[in-house]
């Protein structure tokens, strides 16, 4: 059984997608006691694994992380690592990040819409800024050094897009913005 704790129940391929196109066969880990696993490869061999004691903490990837097929799952696997790395860094209570959607968006179909989130976060640092394009509870994009985000619509009509920033406590907030898209002349 693999740690949630970094993987939150992300699947991770390292073949096709946007990844790297360098890592030909997975490597095996064989932990060391005290370690926890962060990854299996089909369920049965250890991919990554995570350990802390006292002085330090770790998290060793057998591939490179540069071949995790898909680019949000990049961003979201480094933002739960960093996360984890550094712990609760914070005194009292987090505050989350604060954030804004930038400004509604009208564009015509089939051409490339450009949403401009923006945030930052009072006690901590933004770890993963994402978009939920159509407001349909799945974040489409995401990215762990900007909020700018670029995306074709293909259907005219009215849309609420979603955008959300979390801090390196795993802390978050949203916001919306509307995009009409007009039809084709």
């Amino acid at each position: 059984m693999a740690d949630e704790e970094i993987s939150e129940g992300v699947n991770v391929s390292i073949e096709g997608g946007t990844g790297a196109p360098n890592q030909n066969y997975p490597s095996e880990i064989q932990p060391r006691s005290g370690a926890s696993v962060v990854y299996l490869y089909n369920s049965t061999a250890e991919a990554a694994v995570k350990f802390a004691n006292t002085n330090f903490r770790t998290v060793y990837f057998a591939f490179g992380f540069e071949g995790i097929a898909r680019g949000q799952d990049r961003n979201r696997i480094m933002g739960n690592v960093l996360e984890w790395l550094l712990g609760n860094q914070t005194t009292g209570d987090n505050l989350p990040p604060v954030v804004s959607p930038g400004n509604d968006v009208v564009v015509t179909e089939g051409e490339v819409a450009i949403l401009r989130g923006t945030a930052s976060d009072p006690d901590g640092l933004v770890a993963l800024y994402e978009w939920d394009f159509t407001d349909d509870g799945t974040y489409d994009w995401s990215n762990a050094s900007t909020g700018v985000a670029q995306h074709v619509y293909d259907t005219a009509g009215n849309y609420t897009a979603r955008f959300r920033a979390t801090d390196n406590i795993g802390d978050f907030s949203t916001a919306t913005i509307s995009v009409e898209v007009r039809p084709k002349p």
